[in-house]
């Protein structure tokens, strides 16, 4: 006998099965369990303690329905907000540290906003983008699609400040700068920003901060060029290194040989733009001490190091790096 059966039964006074009873029983018992879950449910319970099912299940579906997520603690906000690579935080901070230092101007700090909106910008939207794609709808997906929207906002806005306020032309710069940060967001549409064709060209388009600097200052386009030479030169010499040591480390057979090959081309690309007067000549000396440096780190028997170190060591490297170039241009 089903539980309606049962009801009916019990309003018209007929004996009812024990097996009937028994699963009236259960079901009154499951009833008054779910409404004891809800304090203000309980208020529904009738006064012989039987509880009345409809009412309780109406009160379950409308608490679930209105019942909040639980707010988001503080570390899972910046797990959400703040990127965890510390290479990429380098490659940021390096050409804007050099561009203000030597090219200090109101046009550089709105250059300068819209590059750390744009980068803090990338990691919540792929987070949102990876939900998406795997067809989920969370409190994180509303979240990092919000801090994705403000911060594309504020990029957007400091980048139009930067255009009005140059005293050169940042225009040149698009038509360049443009093709590298879509092939990086194409990547990170299919969720493969891992990649070296991602890391790559995600570097040199971080690198162009420094010459937007100089050219939002009024410096010609060789001399601004000159600087986004050199800091393409080291975050593309970074990139390929970091992720060469990391595979031998685990044991995967990769040639040394593109990381060499690619810092000695940019010793001589830095020695040949400092021959035109694009950078000074000092500042070619510096290439020449991170082609060393590649030597020594991927020298055979390397101790392996965890990748967090490996990154650090890359940001202290690229710190000094920039506070060298800034004093050759000082000094020049």
């Amino acid at each position: 006998m089903t539980t309606q059966e049962s009801g009916r039964a019990a309003e018209t006074g007929t004996a009812l099965p024990s097996g009937s009873r028994n699963l009236r029983l259960g079901s009154e018992h499951a009833q008054i369990s779910r409404a004891s879950r809800r304090p203000w449910a309980r208020s529904l319970d009738l006064g012989d303690g039987t509880g009345c099912g409809a009412a309780v299940a109406m009160a379950e579906t409308i608490a679930v329905a209105l019942e909040r997520p639980p707010a988001a603690s503080p570390a899972t906000l910046r797990s959400m907000i703040l990127p965890g690579e510390h290479g990429g935080w380098g490659l940021l901070a390096e050409p804007l540290l050099l561009g203000w230092i030597v090219a200090p101007s109101i046009g550089g700090a709105a250059v300068a906003v819209a590059a750390v909106s744009g980068f803090l910008c990338r990691h919540p939207a792929r987070l949102a983008l990876a939900d998406r794609l795997r067809g989920a709808r969370s409190p994180r997906t509303r979240i990092a699609f919000a801090y994705a929207a403000g911060f594309g906002a504020v990029a957007a806005a400091a980048g139009v400040a930067a255009l009005a306020l140059a005293r050169g032309s940042l225009a040149v710069l698009i038509p360049i700068v443009a093709p590298l940060v879509a092939v990086s967001l194409a990547y990170d549409a299919r969720l493969r920003g891992r990649e070296a064709a991602a890391e790559l060209a995600g570097a040199l388009a971080l690198a162009a901060g420094a010459p937007a600097a100089a050219l939002a200052a009024g410096w010609p386009l060789t001399r601004a060029l000159g600087l986004w030479l050199l800091l393409a030169g080291r975050s593309v010499g970074s990139v390929l290194e970091v992720r060469c040591r990391l595979r031998r480390q685990r044991g995967v057979p990769t040639s040394r040989r593109p990381v060499f090959v690619t810092a000695g081309g940019f010793g001589v690309a830095a020695a040949v733009g400092a021959s035109l007067g694009a950078l000074p000549a000092a500042a070619a000396l510096v290439p020449a001490a991170l082609w060393a440096r590649s030597l020594w780190n991927l020298r055979s028997g390397a101790p392996p190091l965890r990748a967090q170190a490996i990154g650090w060591s890359e940001v202290r490297l690229g710190v000094m790096a920039t506070l060298a170039w800034a004093l050759c241009y000082r000094l020049s």
